[in-house]
């Protein structure tokens, strides 16, 4: 709701960031790590390039002089106070991100009742700043805008196992959502091209990187974390599995299923030998210690079933546990990894296949979430209200594929 019909303020050489009398104490600081972000951003835009709309605002000038006659009569902002209400700093679903912005003579004010909604503001206001065609000073318009988010979970995927990505380049990718205000790193870690994770307790599975440079130690994950949080984005690690596990056997062998009809012979996660879950359960053990968000992503996609039904010892003892067909053994397989994962303190997300395909003699925990990725620009409607009407959170991701290779217009249905 922004009111911007005010007039062109300057901001002072010596403008400055400084919390308001009464402001909450930020417990970890993070209010002082965004004053210095921020005062950067400002800096790099004094020596930028003049933007477009700044010299359109400069071509509604009479003249030099009539800038010049303005900044005498006090248009110059001195600095910005911001006023939070609780010092409370969990990063969570549903946070409290909304904000005021009052930019105003003499000082700007931000109010906000959390840490997350006083950080949102200031990147609006940077994004209000630009620099002017003629003075080069910052200038920004007189305005107040309140703003809150539509929805409460604004993600990005990456994925590090097909294309490693170095730790610059994922703090990279983290400005650049904070830009745009998205607060969920949705870190698709593993896969069956690579298993970059440094695991403690199950050290062989690093065997399965692309080589030891490639590789994320616990070190590394606490660094993209912490960056991440000064940000206000929560950090979401997916670990896929039963399929897309190729890599996870490298070091494991005994997890995977053998599968005649590829190359490696390496098939999904065995679930008819309780090892399988048994290392399962010693890793969801060391990432819900690891990570700190209430999400754990376990994938549970584009399992292949004809190598369940290729390999006659899965055959043979799914026969003596009674399991009729493979979609029964996932079913069987996902009951077990999801309470698992809810055993460790986490809330469990699968993609969409999960939901699908569950057997009825199973059924996966009730706090788990339904992420959707299929169906294309109509089909994901249908199943974001079968997953809801049965009481699962459900997540989409199906219209919003940013690698979509689609050529001419097609862009445009996305």
């Amino acid at each position: 709701e922004p009111d911007m019909n005010g007039k062109q303020l300057v901001l002072a050489s010596a403008f400055d960031f400084r919390e308001a009398e009464g402001c909450a104490q930020s417990p970890s600081g993070l209010l002082g790590h965004a004053f210095s972000r921020y005062s950067q951003l400002l800096k790099a835009t004094a020596k930028s390039a003049p933007s477009n709309y700044a010299r359109k605002l400069m071509q509604q000038k009479d003249s030099l002089e009539q800038i010049s006659a303005e900044r005498e009569e006090g248009i110059v902002l001195r600095g910005l106070d911001v006023l939070i209400a609780t010092d409370k700093e969990v990063l969570e679903l549903g946070m409290d991100e909304s904000y005021q912005l009052d930019i105003r003579m003499p000082r700007v004010l931000i109010t906000a009742n959390t840490v997350w909604g006083a950080i949102r503001a200031l990147e609006t206001f940077s994004q209000l700043v630009s620099r002017d065609s003629k003075q080069g000073d910052l200038v920004v318009d007189e305005a107040k805008i309140q703003d809150e988010p539509r929805f409460a979970h604004r993600g990005v995927m990456i994925d590090t196992s097909r294309h490693f990505l170095t730790l610059p380049t994922i703090m990279e990718v983290l400005d650049a959502m904070a830009y745009s205000k998205l607060n969920v790193l949705h870190w698709h870690m593993v896969d069956d091209q690579s298993f970059p994770f440094e695991s403690v307790a199950l050290p062989k599975l690093v065997m399965g990187a692309f080589s030891a440079e490639h590789v994320y130690t616990h070190s590394d994950v606490k660094k993209v974390i912490e960056h991440a949080r000064r940000l206000g984005i929560r950090v979401v690690p997916e670990f896929d599995q039963p399929g897309h596990t190729e890599s996870w056997g490298v070091g494991y062998p005994e997890l995977l299923s053998k599968c005649p009809t590829k190359v490696s012979e390496k098939g999904p996660f065995d679930p008819t030998v309780n090892t399988t879950m048994v290392l399962m359960k010693m890793l969801l053990r060391e990432l819900s210690e690891l990570f700190p968000d209430k999400n754990l992503h376990i994938g549970g996609d584009e399992v292949d079933e004809t190598c369940w039904m290729g390999d006659p010892e899965v055959m043979s003892r799914m026969r003596s546990m009674n399991i009729r067909d493979p979609k029964m053994l996932q079913s069987f397989y996902e009951q077990q990894v999801t309470r698992a994962t809810a055993d460790v303190g986490k809330t469990p997300i699968v993609w969409e296949e999960v939901f699908a395909n569950m057997d009825k003699m199973y059924s996966i925990h009730p706090s788990t979430w339904i992420q959707v990725w299929m169906g294309g620009l109509d089909n994901w409607k249908d199943t974001m209200d079968r997953i809801t009407k049965e009481g699962f959170h459900a997540l989409l991701s199906a219209p919003w594929y940013l690698n979509i290779i689609s050529y001419g217009n097609g862009w445009r249905d996305y």
